[in-house]
């Protein structure tokens, strides 16, 4: 589990570790059984803080009752509670569910475009990848045309400030809204993306839509120059 950074605010999940503990978030590398229905995936495996502390403070209240009354039956039912919700953290740190993967996905991209690196975005589209508002319409394309926008442009970060994301299998669509900062200033965007969750490797976005730029909806004929304008 993961958690992105521009995304702190929102309330959507993540992984348990932090950028002040990476080496731990290494550690989560373990895909959720893919036989288990999204819903118990989502339950074991991603952060619950508030169920934790609600088991922890139930086995605590379990513990002292049975110890001030000398009763050994709670004080076991206390200590089998606080076992489980330690094996239920264990578990979310270790395992890695598909919307954390999707959720991960969105932030090693929004990294690599500000810190240029074109081969980095493009490990994370599909081999049918495509995208009109940037002029791509097959795959072999989509270097060429990402490589001269990140340098036009001059792209200094990404910050998501809104992100959705529905998860069907192995195809998911997110909507999120990024802010971009950039030569030209900051510049408002919403996308669409459609993924497709591949055996043995990752989230690959399928086709990548412009819906907005600033708060103005757009066609599916608007294209995004090559050369930023100048003013």
């Amino acid at each position: 589990m993961s958690v992105l950074p521009d995304l702190a605010s929102l309330p959507i999940i993540g992984h348990p570790t932090s950028n002040a503990l990476p080496q731990l978030a290494e550690l989560a590398s373990l895909r959720a059984p893919a036989f288990l229905p999204d819903s118990l995936n989502s339950f074991l495996f991603e952060t619950h803080w508030m169920y934790w502390a609600a088991a922890a403070a139930l086995s605590l209240i379990l513990l002292h009752l049975g110890r001030s009354r000398a009763n050994r039956p709670l004080t076991r039912a206390g200590l089998g509670v606080l076992l489980l919700t330690l094996a239920w953290i264990a578990a979310a740190w270790l395992f890695v569910t598909p919307k954390e993967r999707l959720y991960d996905a969105h932030q090693a991209l929004a990294q690599a475009a500000k810190e240029g690196d074109v081969d980095k975005i493009l490990s994370y589209f599909s081999d049918h990848f495509q995208c009109t508002a940037l002029g791509i319409t097959v795959p072999a394309e989509a270097h060429d045309q990402i490589a001269t926008r990140l340098k036009s442009y001059g792209i200094k970060a990404n910050h998501i400030t809104a992100y959705t994301s529905e998860i069907s299998g192995p195809t998911a669509t997110t909507r999120l809204t990024i802010i971009t900062e950039s030569d030209l200033g900051p510049v408002k965007t919403t996308w669409r993306l459609t993924w497709e969750d591949l055996p043995r490797d990752d989230w690959k976005i399928e086709l990548a839509e412009l819906l907005k730029i600033g708060d103005n909806p757009t066609s599916e004929a608007t294209f995004l120059p090559q050369k930023a304008p100048s003013f």
